[in-house]
């Protein structure tokens, strides 16, 4: 389970799948600080100990394990952190579900999968045939 501790807080912020976490602070005092940290983390990638992620126990450094976003709005897929994260994970679907598969083979065979496991994301995709 993930958590995410923020001093000055007693408790931690545990994340479930099945859960949305809502953090209403109205102590304006803590709500200062803890928004400059949050935002030095997000803009800047700069860690904080005010602000802390924990995986087992084990802290995970936000800056490098972590995509925050801020503005559903305004999303940059073309953002190298996100891109990053996609490629990976339409990598890891792939070796999931075609791992038996020689790539050099059956290279249409792959291109076919490929395009099935990016048709189940929400984005619209473009890229050129060659």
């Amino acid at each position: 389970m993930i958590k995410l501790r923020i001093f000055p807080l007693e408790n931690d912020i545990e994340f479930n799948e099945n859960y949305i976490n809502i953090l209403e602070i109205e102590n304006k005092t803590m709500f200062t600080p803890l928004i400059y940290s949050l935002n030095r983390l997000i803009n800047y990638n700069e860690e904080s100990e005010a602000v802390i992620l924990l995986e087992e126990n084990k802290r995970l450094s936000i800056s490098k394990d972590v995509i925050i976003i801020h503005d559903l709005f305004n999303i940059d897929v073309n953002e190298s952190k996100i891109l990053k994260a996609l490629h990976l994970d339409i990598e890891n679907q792939y070796m999931q579900q075609y791992s038996e598969m020689n790539l050099l083979e059956n290279f249409t065979e792959v291109i076919k999968n490929i395009n099935d496991i990016i048709s189940s994301y929400d984005f619209e995709f473009e890229y050129k045939k060659e």
